[in-house]
């Protein structure tokens, strides 16, 4: 499971806000961390597929996440097609192309994908060999079950979650790196985003309009704490890893 937020253009001064929140999945889990994958990709990493759960480049300004569907199985790693898609496409165009290309085949589990530059955001919805696609967002709320698709089965309080936050995120007049904060630190039993026991990981980037982007990342629930650093400084915690491809 897992709650994704993608914002363009939420107040002056930024250009894109982006967060996810990483929960435990039904497959075994090795660990994840964040860190610096195929030289420019900042990501939610994870050990076991050697894919990434969301990122964004920093040499082309593309940004994506996913979010795991409950339904049939298929052989190829979500995390491994993200990491593909955005560690070699240059536009949003050619990482939608892609993304539709592999997905049709019917070769990935369930999924949502969301894929976005500071000018329009794409959602994927797909499902065997089924998928959908909607253009032109410039804000999403992503969670465990389709918008459009016939298939699959939500998590629980997957409704509920993405419920809560179109809900809060309609009251803010403008959206900053706090308001998310606050959402991916929520607590509830009904409508709760940081989960404890379940949540591994959580990542908030901040695209602002003149100085270098930003982010936001905690190993665990982020209610113990974000590491805030700009993507300019020295990062020695998000290191490379080696390439699935």
């Amino acid at each position: 499971m897992c709650t994704l937020i993608g914002l363009l253009n939420p107040d002056a001064s930024t250009k894109i806000l982006f967060a996810e929140n990483r929960d435990r999945p039904i497959e075994s889990f090795w660990g994840n961390d964040v860190r610096v994958v195929d030289d420019h990709v900042v990501a939610i990493y994870d050990f076991r597929s050697e894919g990434i759960v969301c990122g964004y480049s920093t040499k082309t300004g593309l940004f994506g996440g996913l979010t795991n569907v409950y339904g049939v199985d298929a052989p190829r790693s979500r995390g491994v097609l993200m990491r593909q898609i955005l560690g070699n496409a240059g536009t949003l165009k050619e990482a939608e192309n892609m993304m539709i290309e592999k997905v049709k085949q019917g070769l990935y589990r369930p999924a949502n994908y969301v894929l976005g530059d500071s000018e329009s955001i794409v959602r994927i919805e797909s499902f065997g060999n089924k998928h959908s696609v909607e253009e032109g967002f410039s804000k999403v709320i992503v969670t465990n079950h389709f918008h459009r698709i016939h298939g699959g089965r939500a998590a629980k309080g997957s409704v509920n979650r993405e419920r809560f936050v179109t809900h809060n995120l309609r009251k803010e007049r403008t959206v900053t790196v706090e308001t998310l904060a606050n959402l991916m630190t929520h607590h509830d039993p009904e409508t709760g985003i940081c989960k404890h026991g379940r949540t591994l990981a959580s990542m908030i980037l901040r695209v602002p309009t003149k100085t270098q982007p930003e982010i936001l990342y905690s190993i665990g629930p982020p209610c113990k704490g974000y590491t805030q650093k700009t993507l300019a400084d020295p990062m020695p915690t998000l290191t490379s890893a080696r390439s699935p491809i």
